[in-house]
């Protein structure tokens, strides 16, 4: 598809998948993806999908999803392969989530999976935390500690 036709035909479909669902193919395109409900953007990765042979898009919406695509940052080129799993409740009970399986070829398995080490929701992509302003010395000076209002 040459460039003038990815204009013309805007971002694919989306991907609506059920649990066991996949999409394994070559990342085309991450972008941002913006939420009023998160109040905040999200990854967006195109996938030309092996098993359909179509353009696809997935959208990191769900926070098990977004946080693995914000974690591996999957690259124009590479192949990945997204496995919906099951809805899980949370450990309150009082809902539950959906679950998402991520992988991108060639990468270990350490880059591939959570690590305890690393902790929870890790905000790897600049569009989700954007990099804060410098400030100099005197201005980090008269910002207070977050301790000083520390209760004991």
């Amino acid at each position: 598809m040459d460039l003038e036709q990815q204009v013309d035909a805007g971002l694919p479909e989306g991907w609506r998948p059920s649990e066991g669902d996949k999409v394994i193919g070559q990342v085309i395109e991450v972008i941002p993806g913006w939420s009023n409900f998160k109040n905040g953007y999200y990854p967006i990765v195109v996938i030309k999908d092996e098993l359909s042979d179509e353009f696809v898009s997935v959208h990191g919406f769900h926070y098990s999803l977004e946080d693995q695509l914000n974690r591996l940052k999957p690259e124009p080129g590479e192949r990945i392969g997204i496995k919906c799993g099951a809805l899980v409740p949370t450990k309150d009970g009082q809902r539950k989530v959906q679950t998402y399986t991520v992988r991108v070829e060639g990468r270990t398995d350490s880059n591939n999976t959570w690590s305890m080490m690393q902790g929870p929701r890790q905000q790897n992509l600049p569009l989700n935390n954007p990099p804060m302003p410098q400030q100099n010395v005197e201005q980090q000076a008269s910002i207070p500690s977050r301790d000083d209002d520390i209760p004991f």
